[in-house]
Protein backbone atom coordinates (compact mmCIF):
# COMPACT_ATOMS: atom_id res chain seq x y z
CA UNK A 1 0.00 0.00 0.00
CA UNK A 2 2.43 2.42 0.69
CA UNK A 3 4.02 1.68 -2.55
CA UNK A 4 1.19 2.50 -4.09
CA UNK A 5 0.83 5.39 -2.49
CA UNK A 6 4.18 7.10 -3.18
CA UNK A 7 3.75 5.86 -6.78
CA UNK A 8 0.84 8.27 -7.17
CA UNK A 9 0.33 10.58 -4.91
CA UNK A 10 3.76 13.29 -5.78
CA UNK A 11 1.71 12.98 -9.45
CA UNK A 12 -1.80 13.97 -7.95
CA UNK A 13 0.18 16.79 -5.72
CA UNK A 14 2.06 18.32 -9.18
CA UNK A 15 -1.30 18.13 -10.99
CA UNK A 16 -2.36 20.13 -7.94
CA UNK A 17 0.17 22.90 -7.69
CA UNK A 18 0.09 22.76 -11.74
CA UNK A 19 -3.58 23.77 -11.59
CA UNK A 20 -3.46 26.37 -8.66
CA UNK A 21 -0.27 28.35 -10.14
CA UNK A 22 -1.47 28.21 -14.25
CA UNK A 23 -5.22 29.45 -12.88
CA UNK A 24 -4.08 32.39 -10.41
CA UNK A 25 -2.33 35.32 -12.87
CA UNK A 26 -0.69 36.66 -10.04
CA UNK A 27 1.34 33.62 -8.93
CA UNK A 28 2.08 33.54 -12.74
CA UNK A 29 3.52 37.36 -12.74
CA UNK A 30 5.76 36.42 -9.72
CA UNK A 31 7.16 33.39 -11.13
CA UNK A 32 8.11 35.45 -14.49
CA UNK A 33 9.58 38.20 -12.38
CA UNK A 34 11.93 36.10 -10.38
CA UNK A 35 13.22 34.85 -13.98
CA UNK A 36 13.36 38.43 -15.08
CA UNK A 37 15.00 39.52 -12.16
CA UNK A 38 17.46 36.40 -12.51
CA UNK A 39 18.22 37.84 -15.79
CA UNK A 40 18.38 41.53 -15.18
CA UNK A 41 20.79 41.08 -11.66
CA UNK A 42 23.12 38.92 -14.03
CA UNK A 43 26.57 40.57 -15.03
CA UNK A 44 26.99 40.35 -18.84
CA UNK A 45 29.79 38.09 -18.19
CA UNK A 46 27.03 35.61 -17.04
CA UNK A 47 24.93 36.21 -19.41
CA UNK A 48 26.98 35.33 -22.28
CA UNK A 49 29.60 32.02 -22.45
CA UNK A 50 32.33 31.90 -24.23
CA UNK A 51 30.98 29.22 -26.63
CA UNK A 52 27.46 28.75 -27.78
CA UNK A 53 26.00 25.62 -29.19
CA UNK A 54 24.11 26.60 -32.92
CA UNK A 55 23.03 24.78 -35.67
CA UNK A 56 21.01 25.59 -38.55
CA UNK A 57 19.51 22.22 -38.97
CA UNK A 58 15.84 22.82 -37.61
CA UNK A 59 15.51 25.14 -40.33
CA UNK A 60 15.01 22.58 -42.59
CA UNK A 61 11.61 21.97 -40.50
CA UNK A 62 9.96 25.17 -40.90
CA UNK A 63 7.80 24.44 -43.93
CA UNK A 64 4.02 25.33 -44.76
CA UNK A 65 2.27 23.09 -47.10
CA UNK A 66 2.24 24.73 -50.52
CA UNK A 67 -1.60 24.82 -50.74
CA UNK A 68 -1.86 26.65 -46.98
CA UNK A 69 0.55 28.77 -48.68
CA UNK A 70 -1.44 29.90 -51.78
CA UNK A 71 -4.50 30.43 -49.21
CA UNK A 72 -2.59 32.78 -47.68
CA UNK A 73 -1.18 34.63 -50.16
CA UNK A 74 -3.80 34.22 -52.69
CA UNK A 75 -7.46 34.06 -50.74
CA UNK A 76 -6.58 36.03 -47.71
CA UNK A 77 -7.17 40.20 -48.27
CA UNK A 78 -4.87 42.43 -46.29
CA UNK A 79 -7.45 44.91 -45.99
CA UNK A 80 -9.97 42.33 -44.05
CA UNK A 81 -7.06 40.69 -41.83
CA UNK A 82 -6.43 44.41 -40.74
CA UNK A 83 -8.13 46.69 -38.76
CA UNK A 84 -6.72 49.97 -40.34
CA UNK A 85 -6.17 51.20 -43.96
CA UNK A 86 -2.63 52.22 -43.72
CA UNK A 87 0.16 52.22 -40.89
CA UNK A 88 -0.58 55.51 -39.66
CA UNK A 89 -4.12 54.50 -39.04
CA UNK A 90 -2.80 52.23 -36.45
CA UNK A 91 -0.78 54.49 -34.26
CA UNK A 92 -1.10 58.49 -33.04
CA UNK A 93 0.52 60.94 -34.22
CA UNK A 94 3.10 61.28 -31.53
CA UNK A 95 4.48 58.07 -32.37
CA UNK A 96 4.63 58.76 -36.06
CA UNK A 97 6.51 61.63 -35.45
CA UNK A 98 8.61 59.93 -32.97
CA UNK A 99 9.29 57.58 -35.77
CA UNK A 100 9.87 60.11 -37.96
CA UNK A 101 12.10 62.06 -36.16
CA UNK A 102 14.37 59.03 -34.79
CA UNK A 103 14.35 57.92 -38.63
CA UNK A 104 15.80 61.71 -39.93
CA UNK A 105 18.51 61.25 -36.64
CA UNK A 106 19.84 57.99 -38.05
CA UNK A 107 22.82 58.45 -40.09
CA UNK A 108 22.77 55.75 -42.67
CA UNK A 109 25.94 56.80 -45.15
CA UNK A 110 26.49 54.05 -47.55
CA UNK A 111 29.96 54.29 -49.29
CA UNK A 112 30.88 55.60 -52.68
CA UNK A 113 32.42 52.65 -53.37
CA UNK A 114 29.38 50.48 -52.36
CA UNK A 115 26.99 52.85 -54.28
CA UNK A 116 29.30 52.35 -57.38
CA UNK A 117 28.94 48.82 -57.12
CA UNK A 118 24.87 49.01 -57.10
CA UNK A 119 24.64 51.34 -59.76
CA UNK A 120 27.39 50.14 -61.95
CA UNK A 121 24.80 46.70 -62.42
CA UNK A 122 23.96 46.11 -66.13
CA UNK A 123 20.49 46.41 -65.60
CA UNK A 124 20.22 49.90 -63.75
CA UNK A 125 22.80 50.82 -66.35
CA UNK A 126 20.54 49.97 -69.31
CA UNK A 127 17.94 52.12 -67.68
CA UNK A 128 20.03 55.15 -67.27
CA UNK A 129 20.93 55.01 -70.84
CA UNK A 130 17.31 54.41 -71.86
CA UNK A 131 16.15 56.96 -69.77
CA UNK A 132 18.55 59.68 -70.80
CA UNK A 133 18.73 58.84 -74.36
CA UNK A 134 14.41 59.17 -74.25
CA UNK A 135 15.31 62.51 -72.55
CA UNK A 136 17.61 63.61 -75.22
CA UNK A 137 15.63 62.83 -78.04
CA UNK A 138 12.52 64.37 -77.05
CA UNK A 139 14.15 67.65 -76.44
CA UNK A 140 15.52 67.32 -79.77
CA UNK A 141 12.29 66.77 -81.10
CA UNK A 142 10.70 70.02 -79.58
CA UNK A 143 14.30 71.75 -79.85
CA UNK A 144 14.58 71.25 -83.38
CA UNK A 145 12.02 71.39 -86.18
CA UNK A 146 14.23 69.02 -88.06
CA UNK A 147 14.75 66.74 -85.82
CA UNK A 148 12.60 64.19 -88.27
CA UNK A 149 15.71 64.50 -90.49
CA UNK A 150 18.35 64.09 -87.93
CA UNK A 151 16.80 60.81 -87.13
CA UNK A 152 16.43 59.86 -90.22
CA UNK A 153 20.61 60.48 -90.27
CA UNK A 154 20.93 58.29 -87.20
CA UNK A 155 20.46 60.99 -84.71
CA UNK A 156 19.53 58.08 -81.75
CA UNK A 157 21.97 55.78 -83.36
CA UNK A 158 24.41 58.90 -82.25
CA UNK A 159 23.20 59.32 -79.04
CA UNK A 160 23.06 56.06 -77.70
CA UNK A 161 27.03 56.13 -78.49
CA UNK A 162 27.48 59.31 -76.72
CA UNK A 163 25.71 58.05 -73.44
CA UNK A 164 27.41 54.88 -73.44
CA UNK A 165 30.81 56.73 -73.05
CA UNK A 166 29.39 59.37 -70.99
CA UNK A 167 27.57 56.90 -68.39
CA UNK A 168 30.66 55.92 -66.02
CA UNK A 169 31.29 59.26 -65.56
CA UNK A 170 27.38 59.62 -64.81
CA UNK A 171 26.91 56.82 -62.45
CA UNK A 172 29.86 58.33 -60.45
CA UNK A 173 28.51 61.32 -60.25
CA UNK A 174 25.15 60.13 -58.87
CA UNK A 175 27.26 57.90 -56.45
CA UNK A 176 28.58 60.97 -55.38
CA UNK A 177 25.95 62.76 -54.64
CA UNK A 178 24.00 60.24 -52.97
CA UNK A 179 26.86 59.50 -50.80
CA UNK A 180 27.31 62.99 -49.77
CA UNK A 181 23.52 63.74 -49.49
CA UNK A 182 23.39 61.07 -47.34
CA UNK A 183 24.76 62.58 -44.23
CA UNK A 184 22.97 66.11 -45.54
CA UNK A 185 20.26 67.68 -44.40
CA UNK A 186 18.43 67.08 -47.59
CA UNK A 187 19.37 63.42 -47.02
CA UNK A 188 18.00 63.34 -43.47
CA UNK A 189 14.29 65.35 -45.09
CA UNK A 190 14.11 62.53 -47.78
CA UNK A 191 14.24 59.80 -45.86
CA UNK A 192 11.86 61.19 -43.27
CA UNK A 193 9.10 62.26 -46.06
CA UNK A 194 9.91 58.92 -47.70
CA UNK A 195 8.83 57.19 -44.74
CA UNK A 196 5.68 59.41 -43.85
CA UNK A 197 4.70 58.48 -47.46
CA UNK A 198 5.02 54.72 -46.60
CA UNK A 199 3.03 55.65 -43.23
CA UNK A 200 0.42 57.25 -44.87
CA UNK A 201 -0.23 55.13 -47.99
CA UNK A 202 -2.96 52.97 -47.78
CA UNK A 203 -2.33 49.40 -48.42
CA UNK A 204 -4.05 48.80 -51.44
CA UNK A 205 -2.33 51.54 -52.97
CA UNK A 206 1.66 49.86 -52.49
CA UNK A 207 1.03 47.27 -54.42
CA UNK A 208 0.82 43.41 -54.44
CA UNK A 209 2.93 40.22 -53.76
CA UNK A 210 3.52 37.86 -56.52
CA UNK A 211 2.96 34.32 -55.20
CA UNK A 212 4.32 32.38 -58.27
CA UNK A 213 6.76 30.18 -57.99
CA UNK A 214 7.15 31.10 -53.99
CA UNK A 215 7.28 27.46 -52.64
CA UNK A 216 9.95 26.54 -54.78
CA UNK A 217 12.47 29.64 -53.93
CA UNK A 218 11.25 29.03 -50.05
CA UNK A 219 12.21 25.34 -50.14
CA UNK A 220 15.49 26.20 -52.06
CA UNK A 221 16.15 28.73 -49.57
CA UNK A 222 15.16 26.56 -46.42
CA UNK A 223 17.40 23.35 -47.65
CA UNK A 224 20.67 25.75 -48.65
CA UNK A 225 20.22 27.83 -44.78
CA UNK A 226 19.95 24.32 -43.17
CA UNK A 227 22.81 22.61 -44.82
CA UNK A 228 25.17 25.64 -44.72
CA UNK A 229 28.07 25.27 -42.42
CA UNK A 230 29.76 28.00 -43.31
CA UNK A 231 27.11 30.24 -42.39
CA UNK A 232 26.60 28.31 -39.14
CA UNK A 233 30.35 28.88 -38.69
CA UNK A 234 30.37 32.85 -39.45
CA UNK A 235 27.24 32.96 -37.03
CA UNK A 236 29.32 31.62 -34.48
CA UNK A 237 32.21 33.64 -35.04
CA UNK A 238 29.86 37.02 -34.90
CA UNK A 239 28.61 36.13 -31.42
CA UNK A 240 31.94 35.51 -30.07
CA UNK A 241 33.08 38.96 -31.27
CA UNK A 242 30.41 40.42 -30.81
CA UNK A 243 30.69 38.75 -27.03
CA UNK A 244 34.61 40.39 -26.53
CA UNK A 245 33.65 43.65 -27.95
CA UNK A 246 30.99 44.00 -24.91
CA UNK A 247 33.02 41.99 -22.35
CA UNK A 248 35.70 44.10 -23.41
CA UNK A 249 33.80 47.24 -21.74
CA UNK A 250 31.24 46.42 -19.43
CA UNK A 251 32.09 42.72 -18.48
CA UNK A 252 31.01 43.61 -15.00
CA UNK A 253 27.57 45.72 -15.66
CA UNK A 254 24.36 43.46 -14.98
CA UNK A 255 21.86 43.54 -17.59
CA UNK A 256 19.54 46.19 -16.18
CA UNK A 257 22.91 48.66 -15.82
CA UNK A 258 23.89 48.00 -19.34
CA UNK A 259 20.42 49.16 -20.66
CA UNK A 260 20.27 51.74 -18.70
CA UNK A 261 17.80 51.24 -16.12
CA UNK A 262 17.37 52.55 -12.95
CA UNK A 263 15.38 50.60 -10.49
CA UNK A 264 11.93 52.15 -10.82
CA UNK A 265 12.05 52.01 -14.31
CA UNK A 266 13.38 48.14 -14.41
CA UNK A 267 10.29 47.36 -11.90
CA UNK A 268 7.78 49.44 -14.15
CA UNK A 269 8.98 47.28 -16.76
CA UNK A 270 9.13 44.01 -15.41
CA UNK A 271 5.71 44.33 -13.91
CA UNK A 272 4.13 45.17 -16.98
CA UNK A 273 6.24 42.47 -18.87
CA UNK A 274 4.70 39.69 -16.58
CA UNK A 275 1.41 41.06 -15.81
CA UNK A 276 1.03 40.61 -19.76
CA UNK A 277 2.51 37.52 -20.13
CA UNK A 278 0.43 36.47 -17.10
CA UNK A 279 -3.12 37.36 -18.52
CA UNK A 280 -2.24 35.94 -21.90
CA UNK A 281 -1.08 32.56 -20.43
CA UNK A 282 -4.65 32.61 -18.59
CA UNK A 283 -6.41 33.11 -21.68
CA UNK A 284 -4.57 30.08 -23.48
CA UNK A 285 -5.35 27.89 -20.37
CA UNK A 286 -8.99 28.52 -20.62
CA UNK A 287 -8.55 27.37 -24.46
CA UNK A 288 -6.10 24.92 -24.17
CA UNK A 289 -5.65 23.54 -20.26
CA UNK A 290 -2.01 23.73 -19.51
CA UNK A 291 -2.51 22.11 -16.28
CA UNK A 292 -1.04 18.49 -17.43
CA UNK A 293 2.33 20.49 -19.03
CA UNK A 294 2.46 22.51 -15.74
CA UNK A 295 2.65 18.82 -13.54
CA UNK A 296 4.55 17.52 -16.06
CA UNK A 297 7.26 20.21 -16.09
CA UNK A 298 6.95 20.05 -12.00
CA UNK A 299 8.03 16.11 -12.65
CA UNK A 300 10.37 16.32 -14.23
CA UNK A 301 12.02 18.64 -12.28
CA UNK A 302 11.32 17.19 -8.92
CA UNK A 303 10.81 13.32 -9.53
Amino acid sequence: MGFWKRLFLPKKEYRSAAKAWVENPEKIQKSINRVLDTFFDSTLKELMPEKISLSLEPVAGLRIPEDKVKIILQGVDIRTVLPFNSVSEAMSQETQEAILEFAAGTVAAPSKFFLMKILGQSPIQEMFSLGLEKILVEFNKRLNPLAGVFQAAGFEKQISGFLTALLPSFTEKIAEMLHNSSESETGKILISNTLKIFLQTGFSDLGRLESADLRKHFEKLRKAISNDPLLEKSTEKFYENLRDAILNEYRGETLKEFLGYSDREYIRFRDSVSKTTAENILSIHKQKPLTELVAGLLEDMLA
